[in-house]
């Protein structure tokens, strides 16, 4: 496999070396959107998010959040700040839908 990688980089770049871009590419500035009890609601909320096209990351939250083999206790989803309104009305249209049918 390493021969692989060796060859795709002196068909990428004649030197061998790595283009490297002169001016960074920016990196979105994250805000949490909302803090769930159950992972697996936080997945689902992640999907919800991802079809309508916005870049979700998750981080787990409580006591077993870093120790090995603890259960989590929640996650937080967290949403790029210049999405976070348009992320916030997608859930909270979503929510107001659930009351509805659930009424």
């Amino acid at each position: 496999m390493a021969g692989f990688f060796s060859w795709f980089r002196r068909r990428l770049v004649p030197s061998g070396g790595i283009i490297r871009r002169s001016d960074p590419l920016p990196r979105p500035e994250w805000r949490v959107l909302e803090s769930v009890a159950s992972p697996a609601m936080g997945s689902i909320y992640m999907q919800v998010l991802q079809q309508a096209g916005i870049p979700t990351l998750t981080r787990q939250d409580g006591a077993g959040a870093g120790a090995m083999g603890g259960a989590p206790t929640g996650v937080s989803l967290l949403v790029p700040a210049e999405r976070l309104a348009e992320a916030r009305e997608l859930l909270d249209a979503g929510a107001a839908t659930s009351e509805v049918n659930h009424e």
